[in-house]
């Protein structure tokens, strides 16, 4: 009788460490997300296609979707963040990586190229106003394009070409950034500059900067 109530007590104490390791595997199989979503997009989590040269490939269906802002746990693994698809904003595709570390994710949607087209029809006044009152004389010596918008159209670039006569030390292309700020448009680089340094303005994003300094 003490004998097997031995045996029963040991393997009590096998299941139960069992359990205990069971439980702590799935415990620690997961991580922490946190997603900041102050827009109204849904955004939608993605099992990773695991593309090692694209790792925002995804396959499958919707693993969950989220709406605002919010905290929850998944199991650690590659995802791919995508917001849904709307007329006004570009789609943003993130690769998510769960692993020991709490994940936070902030989603910052920016406005369509063909939202931003339209709000620069409205906003090209101001902008030009703002330009000529910084640099009066400008339209003496260089041309405005019309230059773009970016994010939620409250950054603007463009370039300012050299019409001057007689002076070939001042014939370069000029590249120039606005911000608007509570209402108004501001002249951020100052002076205009050949390529524009986030150095030098580092409160310019870094997407408009290797936009207007390499591709426009």
């Amino acid at each position: 009788m003490r004998k097997r109530i031995l045996v029963l007590l040991s393997l009590l104490i096998l299941l139960v460490i069992m359990v205990y390791i069971g439980l702590q595997h799935f415990v620690f199989s997961y991580q922490e997300v946190s997603i900041i979503n102050k827009s109204e997009l849904a955004v939608n989590i993605y099992a990773s296609a695991d593309d090692h040269d694209d790792p925002t490939q995804y396959t499958g269906q919707s693993l969950k979707t989220i709406k605002g802002s919010t905290t929850f746990k998944m199991k650690k693994g590659s995802y791919v963040i995508v917001t849904e698809k709307n007329d006004s904003y570009k789609q943003i595709i993130l690769p998510l990586y769960l692993e020991d570390s709490h994940a936070h994710i902030d989603i910052k949607p920016q406005y369509s190229d063909e939202k931003l087209q339209l709000m620069l029809v409205q906003e090209l006044p101001a902008i030009t106003e703002a330009i000529r009152k910084t640099y009066q004389d400008i339209s003496s010596y260089y041309t405005q394009e019309p230059g773009w918008l970016y994010e939620k159209g409250e950054w603007y670039a463009t370039k300012l070409k050299y019409v001057g006569q007689g002076d070939i030390f001042k014939n370069d292309t000029l590249r120039i950034i606005l911000h608007k700020e509570s209402g108004v448009w501001k002249v951020i680089t100052l002076p205009p500059d050949i390529v524009i340094s986030h150095v030098l303005y580092p409160q310019i994003p870094r997407e408009i900067l290797i936009d207007i300094n390499n591709f426009r």
